[in-house]
């Protein structure tokens, strides 16, 4: 894939905090969760719950038609909200005293039975195996929402750092390249998915 398997955020999917765009339930949710991550602090909430600037989510990216995702996930754009709501925490916690500068991916898949697994990218150079162990133990604190029918996948963009880039690609995880490196004609992130939890 050209651009070492980057591509802009538009190109992939719908970027929800672009509020341009015609959206869905689940993306109208999303985008509200990416300009309230803008915002910093909720007026509403206590001056010591307004977070630094270490951790600043970019963008969600829906890695799948909506009307796809929205058939499989039976609590709809609240599920989805709520599980990103929570990831975001986490995540916000992690870097929240970061040293390292740059921006990153995490790809989410969702699949039936609650599974869930997470993948971190890094837009310039590499993730550290420390940065991937505490990322996959983490996401042991997250309740995946009920999903049937097939796999959902979406992404989170976000710099971290105090002089984060101003912008990012969506990166994608080494492990989904390989995939894609491996088949003769194109594939689509469901088939990737599969095919990953499949060996």
């Amino acid at each position: 894939m050209p651009g070492g398997g980057r591509v802009r955020l538009q190109s992939l999917a719908v970027f929800v905090a672009e509020p341009s765009l015609a959206l869905g339930q689940i993306g109208k949710a999303l985008r509200w969760i990416c300009q309230d991550d803008r915002q910093r602090c909720c007026p509403a909430q206590p001056a010591p719950r307004c977070y630094p600037s270490m951790f600043k989510l970019l963008g969600v990216t829906l890695l799948q038609p909506e009307h796809v995702i929205s058939a499989r996930v039976p609590g709809g754009a609240a599920a989805i909200g709520s599980l990103l709501a929570s990831i975001q925490e986490l995540l916000r916690d992690r870097y929240d005293d970061s040293v390292i500068v740059g921006s990153r991916t995490l790809s989410i898949a969702l699949g039936p039975e609650r599974r869930m697994q997470l993948w971190l990218a890094a837009d310039e150079g590499s993730v550290s195996a420390d940065e991937q162990s505490q990322l996959r133990e983490l996401s042991l604190r997250v309740n995946a929402p009920e999903v049937k029918d097939g796999p959902v996948a979406l992404a989170l963009v976000f710099s971290i750092g105090n002089e984060p880039p101003p912008e990012a690609q969506l990166a994608l995880p080494d492990e989904w390249q390989a995939i894609v490196q491996a088949s003769d004609t194109a594939i689509g992130v469901e088939q990737i998915i599969t095919r990953l939890w499949a060996s």
